[in-house]
């Protein structure tokens, strides 16, 4: 990054935003509370031996490994956690506060799956769980030591370690152990572990798209948050948070701050009866937050503003002029326009191929609307803004969202001029050299490459949009008042509460579930949307779990509850993951014998547990809707037509709603129909990507256009009026 890039001149802004981060995201220590084992042994052991590359580019080293699965599965549960190998482990001390490192101390070591083990770092658990270490294997203990030396005296060894363990049985699925002042675990489930060591958890990641770093000092904590999930750049529909956020600490005051803009302010909190700190946060998708958790009371009592739309957006409309300033090749020619779009589209070569900044002006009127302030949404913004006012700079936004904060003193009642300063990126540019072989890479002792290590080419690069795309609104706003103890606005709306599997919700890279990006098709300014929705659950195991029962701890009379399951009701019954529920919608029961845990289990159908969760929502006041599970990417032999599961899931399901007095959706027909008017191609290549039950998020934004599609069928349906007004299609 240089002086001669385009985007120089707002790269001011982008460094400060980091610099604030950064200011944070180094201050104290880290406050993880897990060290995550790393098997490097099993691994070594695989048949490619110790010759395998982990590179940085293809994960599946990690990912396709237990303790990468393990990883994700602390990363979503939000259990903060640190990697250990064995030589950092054996460095390690533990006390009554927990393990302790250079890096920090930490209540629990979880050990994944894992067969081969070093002696030395069996034993190093063993003694840490003799000074007071918490020790979590997951599934099982290692089976065997690690290499061939000494092979049979070492095995000896190990075998006794183990013996001189007792272990109880009374833990709920697996196995625990006193281990002289600390705890040995063996659990196929993991948070059940997590829970019996008592280690904390941030439930703030329970809010799709939520994620969070949490670090320490002696006054108190810092919390880095952020609105955006691993798929936001392909898909910036995750919800708006609105509501009072739950942190594993409990704090005196907390200190809210926004790294975009400087603005910091004392943030609504209070205290839950389990003695941790709830504070109110809004955080729209792309935006971040920090948190000063404080032990005290702060110094300043100036107090955060918090803001509720106060009426519909309202359009900016008129005549555009459009001059570019600085850039090139070559100065484009200027224009006006009444409606916003790409630069790129004007017929100008020169503004295809154009890198720099155009002033867009606007003069418009005041709206005839009383606001305590306003926001002004660019829209889409290719791909930076600087923004006047009637000459005064309000800021520059160059990331999603494209939203400044307006005064309502800085309006007039007319002749207002907005000025917009627009910067792309230098890609037009780069692209048009290579195409007219231009030489612009003058680097003297490096070669400049591709991602594949091949010679650096632009020509084949699509014309990426440039400038204000919009569009362009101003949102009225009014102030919410949350003072201590705060009035629970966003717990008063209704809540859409959504459960299901990872059809419904899914974080892997390249995947997702459509209970994510259906929140875009409500106004969570009139009902909150929660997808409680959990990987690998089928309409058994989410209850037996106790998943449901959270849910149900939350919901309050008139909420909402989309309930879709079946693509994991097949398989055993009591053994594996023993998930499945009998394949019907009867009364029938099974009586099993848990293999896991040798405990005695009553199965019910599949019916039978869809109408427990209608009976359950309506207990509580709240509208269970049900939904047919969705279809796979299976077809048939001429690739015409979608297997449909018509004559089983779907059937079952819509005979329980039935049954229950519930609202029915066939999914399963109506995502089946869209796909076989795509066809099998397209839905093969765009909507999935390996495998034939999880999609993409253009799948997951199909299938939830679907959902809304089938809600607006439906006779008299309640919760259609809380969709957006322009009907199933997504927020922009």
């Amino acid at each position: 990054m240089n002086p001669r890039n385009s985007i120089w001149k707002d790269v001011l802004a982008l460094n400060t935003y980091l610099a604030r981060c950064q200011s944070v995201l180094q201050a104290g220590k880290p406050d993880n509370d897990i060290l995550l084992y790393w098997p490097i042994c099993d691994y070594w052991s695989e048949p490619a031996g110790l010759n395998q590359d982990l590179t940085v580019h293809g994960t599946g080293w990690l990912r396709g490994q237990p303790v990468g699965q393990v990883a994700s599965i602390l990363w979503k549960k939000g259990y903060a956690f640190d990697y250990i190998s064995d030589r950092q482990l054996a460095q390690a001390k533990a006390g009554s506060s927990g393990v302790s490192l250079p890096g920090g101390t930490y209540r629990a070591i979880v050990v994944p799956p894992v067969s081969f083990i070093p002696l030395q770092t069996l034993q190093t658990l063993h003694h840490l769980a003799q000074e007071g270490a918490a020790v979590l294997f997951v599934d099982k203990l290692p089976s065997d030591v690690f290499g061939l030396n000494d092979l049979k005296t070492q095995r000896k060894t190990m075998q006794a370690l183990m013996e001189s363990v007792t272990w109880e049985t009374s833990v709920q699925s697996g196995r625990a152990a006193s281990v002289g002042k600390g705890r040995f675990y063996v659990n196929a489930d993991l948070e059940t572990m997590l829970q019996s060591a008592a280690v904390r958890r941030e439930s703030m990641v329970d809010y799709p798209g939520i994620y969070y770093i949490r670090r320490s000092d002696d006054a108190g904590y810092w919390y880095f948050i952020t609105n955006q999930d691993e798929q936001f750049i392909h898909n910036p529909a995750t919800p708006y948070l609105n509501d009072w956020v739950k942190l594993s600490i409990k704090a005196e005051s907390v200190v809210m701050m926004d790294p975009l803009t400087g603005k910091s302010g004392l943030a609504a909190s209070r205290q839950t009866a389990e003695g941790q700190t709830e504070v109110y946060v809004q955080l729209e998708p792309g935006q971040s937050v920090i948190l000063r958790a404080l032990k005290t009371a702060a110094a300043s009592d100036a107090k955060w503003d918090y803001y509720q739309t106060a009426g519909q957006p309202i359009a900016l409309e008129g005549l555009w002029k459009v001059r570019f300033t600085d850039g090139g090749p070559a100065i484009p020619a200027s224009f006006e326009t009444q409606s916003l779009a790409s630069w790129t589209v004007l017929g100008d070569d020169n503004a295809r191929r154009f890198a720099g900044t155009a002033r867009y002006s606007l003069v418009f009127d005041k709206p005839d609307i009383e606001a305590e302030s306003w926001t002004l949404d660019l829209g889409r913004v290719a791909d930076s803004a600087e923004v006047f006012l009637n000459g005064q700079n309000l800021g520059t936004a160059f990331t999603t969202p494209f939203k400044i904060r307006v005064p309502s003193s800085l309006l007039k009642a007319s002749g207002n001029l907005l000025e917009i300063d627009v910067t792309n990126v230098a890609a037009n540019r780069i692209r048009d050299m290579d195409i007219n072989k231009v030489v612009w890479k003058n680097f003297h002792d490096t070669n400049f490459v591709n991602i594949d290590y091949k010679p650096f080419d632009a020509s084949t690069w699509p014309i990426r949009d440039a400038g204000l795309l919009g569009p362009a609104r101003l949102i009225p706003l009014s102030k919410i008042q949350l003072d201590k103890p705060a009035p629970e606005q966003a717990n008063n709306l209704p809540t859409l509460w959504i459960i299901g599997d990872s059809t419904v919700k899914n974080n892997t890279r390249g995947l997702q579930g459509w209970g994510d990006p259906i929140a875009a098709y409500f106004d969570t300014t009139k009902i909150n949307v929660k997808n409680r929705a959990l990987g690998g659950r089928s309409s058994r195991t989410f209850q037996t779990e106790g998943l449901w029962d959270k849910v149900l701890s939350e919901m309050k009379s008139g909420d909402f509850v989309l309930i879709q399951f079946g693509h994991n009701d097949n398989g055993p019954l009591n053994t594996g993951r023993a998930r499945a529920s009998l394949h019907n919608n009867s009364d029938d029961t099974q009586e099993v014998v848990m293999e896991a845990t040798g405990k005695t289990e009553v199965v019910y159908s599949y019916g039978w547990y869809l109408r427990k969760y209608i009976t359950d929502a309506k207990a509580k006041g709240a509208t269970p809707i049900i939904l047919s599970l969705v279809p796979r990417n299976m077809w048939d032999r001429e690739g015409k037509t979608v297997n449909r599961a018509t004559n089983d899931y779907t059937l079952w399901a819509s005979q329980a709603a039935k049954q229950g007095g519930a609202d029915f959706v066939d999914l399963n027909d109506i995502i089946a129909d869209h796909y076989e008017v795509f066809g099998q191609e397209k839905v093969k290549t765009e909507f999935f990507l390996e495998d034939h039950t999880h999609t993409t998020p253009a799948g997951a934004k199909l299938n939830a256009a679907s959902v809304v599609e089938g809600l607006l069928g439906l006779k008299d349906c309640a919760l259609c009026k809380y969709l957006l007004a322009d009907g199933i299609k997504p927020q922009q």
